[in-house]
């Protein structure tokens, strides 16, 4: 009985050390991926549309190395340059095949069935046990366009895998969705009346904000900008809180992800019915 009570504590010691440092050194990924990602909405947010010179933008993202990929089909007079950015968990189990192979290898080898995914599913349970205890699956994508050899077009996205509230889910429990935002520039608004958003240009003619009616799997908010828009605003539309990157309490909506963003967007549709009544 003592040797078992001393397996048992030694046990439950290792266990608990083996999940603090697993938690440690998510945290400590996820921060340095949050400035990773700070200096990559800086970079993009301080170029100037039709003033900054592409020489210049190309010379300055040279420093993401591998992250950075050229468009291929970029000629002297245009050309796009994308910046991808992912955490660790994001590259390791949700962008990689490896647990489809060794799935795949455990129903050849013990004649499980054709639908059986065992590794899958326990990383899934794994995963889920994970957003509740703080770590933030995301991927952040950057990119800027050129014309005629000026920045004629910049944005950013981000995709951040959050658990959803209590009873939110068709089971009545939590289930993991993506929370997602953007910013970037469009070559044209719509046409007043020819499109649901367009009503914006009542307000502002260079961008407009919205959600999409249906996200499966989703929450996002989108603002979309010309290059012809004050620098002022483009700035204002970039603004991401990319805390929640590393926030304990998950950012879960809109106004959690792009507060000021939001907060203009629901301003704007107010002033809209004010004016339509």
């Amino acid at each position: 009985m003592r040797r078992a009570r001393k397996f048992l504590i030694w046990t439950f010691g290792v266990v608990c050390a083996v999940v603090l440092l697993t938690l440690t050194f998510a945290q400590l990924e996820q921060r340095a991926f949050r400035r990773r990602a700070e200096r990559l909405l800086a970079e993009i947010d301080a170029l100037e549309l039709r003033k900054t010179a592409w020489e210049s933008a190309e010379r300055e993202f040279q420093h993401w190395g591998a992250a950075a990929k050229q468009n291929p089909q970029c000629t002297p007079h245009e050309c796009s340059l994308e910046v991808t950015l992912n955490d660790f968990v994001l590259s390791h189990v949700y962008g990689s095949d490896w647990p489809t192979r060794i799935d795949d290898y455990l129903r050849y080898r013990l004649k499980l069935e054709a639908q059986s995914r065992p590794l899958e599913s326990e990383l899934g349970k794994l995963v889920a046990l994970s957003l509740r205890v703080g770590v933030r699956p995301a991927s952040i994508t950057g990119r800027i366009g050129m014309r005629d050899g000026v920045v004629w077009e910049k944005g950013l996205s981000t995709h951040i895998e959050v658990l959803s509230p209590s009873g939110r889910c068709s089971d009545g429990g939590r289930c993991p969705y993506t929370l997602i935002a953007s910013s970037y520039t469009v070559p044209q608004l719509p046409q007043k009346g020819r499109d649901l958003f367009a009503a914006d240009l009542e307000i502002h003619s260079q961008y407009t904000i919205g959600r999409p009616s249906g996200c499966m799997g989703c929450v996002a908010v989108w603002a979309k900008f010309t290059a012809y828009a004050d620098a002022a605003d483009v700035h204002r539309l970039l603004q991401f809180n990319l805390s929640c990157l590393t926030a304990w309490h998950a950012c879960l909506y809109e106004p959690d992800i792009m507060p000021g963003v939001w907060a203009e967007y629901e301003a704007d549709r107010a002033r809209l019915k004010a004016l339509h009544k």
